[in-house]
């Protein structure tokens, strides 16, 4: 029987329903996978693939925790499989993500399907299969979970956005949550002591960095994030708003002063980000002007954003 659509979701619950016993080996599982097996009364064996960076560790977490559950983990997994005592199920499917690190929206539309089989003959060799995969798995530890979630992070943040179409179009929301990318929101000007301190940085850096000109800063804002692309913001007295470059902390850099008036003050150093390395989109005239009126709609709106603020990019995207 071909699954496919909505079927392929309804066979799963089905047969986890009326299961006896339950042997799954399906390789990723994303947020709020742990969801499939609530209703599930026997007891399972589970065979996941948890440490390539395709498998969200917290439903694992969960799945763990539960006494008629034993969870593995096989390196090379990449199967997605299924097995009761009258139903086989194969297909393309892992659960909740499809194992390139997208979830929830980000995988709306993609297209799945599989097959399900009560036929004697197969239910025997897809249980030789997985009772010789199951010998050759291994017990999840502590420390397997600890870098199963480095590596999703990593994963998550470095994940290209799936859908095709306008490549200058701005992202969606779900495209960019969890990723490293802030908006820096600014108006006041910079003290006198602040732009003197960057001058010296700058001169410090002649012939050490190639961009040397090119460094900025932000007066007195230490809680800005390190290892994340920050994009700059303007906004004028008049409420204009101005899309400026894409910054990255170089926290060496940073220095500490004393003003005038005896008041100590700091200033956190950037540099322009090349390599774009946190943007899965082009940074272009049209990204930076979709940006902008999303940013101006969202001051016609509500509070937020507001001067001094940073926040993560996704909160201002539909």
């Amino acid at each position: 029987m071909l699954l496919f659509d909505q079927t392929y979701l309804t066979s799963i619950r089905d047969a986890l329903r009326e299961a006896e016993r339950v042997d799954v080996a399906v390789a990723f599982w994303g947020t709020g996978s742990e969801h499939i097996l609530d209703e599930l009364n026997a007891k399972a064996r589970l065979i996941c693939n948890l440490l390539s960076g395709g498998t969200n560790p917290a439903p694992i977490a969960i799945l763990r925790g539960r006494n008629n559950i034993e969870v593995r983990h096989f390196a090379e997994l990449h199967a997605k499989v299924l097995l009761t005592n009258s139903v086989a199920i194969v297909g393309s499917a892992n659960f909740s993500t499809n194992g390139l690190h997208y979830e929830a929206d980000e995988i709306r539309g993609w297209r799945e399907a599989g097959l399900l089989s009560q036929d004697s003959s197969v239910l025997h060799s897809a249980q030789q299969w997985f009772d010789q995969l199951w010998s050759e798995s291994r017990a999840i530890t502590d420390a397997d979970m600890n870098q199963a979630a480095l590596a999703w992070e990593k994963a998550r943040r470095y994940r290209t956005i799936a859908k095709t179409g306008n490549p200058d179009q701005l992202p969606t929301r779900a495209e960019m949550i969890d990723r490293t990318i802030y908006v820096v929101i600014w108006g006041e000007e910079a003290s006198k002591e602040a732009e003197g301190q960057i001058g010296q940085v700058r001169r410090a850096q002649k012939g050490r960095r190639e961009d040397a000109e090119e460094l900025d800063y932000y007066e007195d804002w230490k809680a800005l994030p390190k290892n994340s692309s920050l994009i700059d913001v303007h906004i004028g007295s008049r409420r204009g708003i101005s899309i400026g470059y894409i910054y990255r902390r170089v926290p060496s850099l940073d220095r500490v002063f004393q003003r005038k008036d005896g008041t100590s003050g700091s200033i956190q150093v950037v540099a322009p980000e090349e390599t774009r390395r946190e943007l899965p989109f082009n940074w272009n005239t049209s990204i930076r002007t979709a940006l902008k009126k999303r940013l101006v709609n969202q001051l016609n709106l509500m509070p937020l954003p507001v001067i001094g603020s940073v926040f993560p990019l996704f909160e201002v995207l539909e």
